[in-house]
């Protein structure tokens, strides 16, 4: 079957190697369409955070984004440090992964 040049275009780009700050830009600019309050956090001082969506109902609940191919650890290690780092801890934190993630991987 042949495909699109604008999807073999996107195929294409996606198995290439992911600029991380360009990926985590592009997540929290798609993602603010469904949460409009998402205030991204660049940078690596972030405590954990790529960004903080507030729902008016208490604290800001993380938002965490990663290319990592390990992405539990990579989560962890930012839930940790966001746990460390906050007062009053979120309940709902939302990842975002460019690697695919299996029922197998869940811990």
């Amino acid at each position: 079957m042949k495909q699109d040049a604008f999807y073999l275009s996107i195929v294409d780009g996606l198995s290439r190697n992911l600029d991380p700050d360009l990926f985590e830009a592009c997540v929290t600019d798609i993602l603010r369409t469904e949460y409009p309050t998402l205030v991204p956090i660049p940078g690596g001082t972030d405590a954990g955070q790529d960004g903080a969506i507030a729902d008016g109902l208490g604290v800001p609940f993380p938002l965490v984004v990663t290319t990592e191919k390990d992405v539990i650890g990579n989560l962890t290690k930012s839930l940790k440090s966001y746990l460390k780092d906050a007062s009053v801890p979120a309940t709902a934190p939302i990842a975002v992964a460019i690697a695919p993630i299996t029922v197998g991987s869940h811990r």
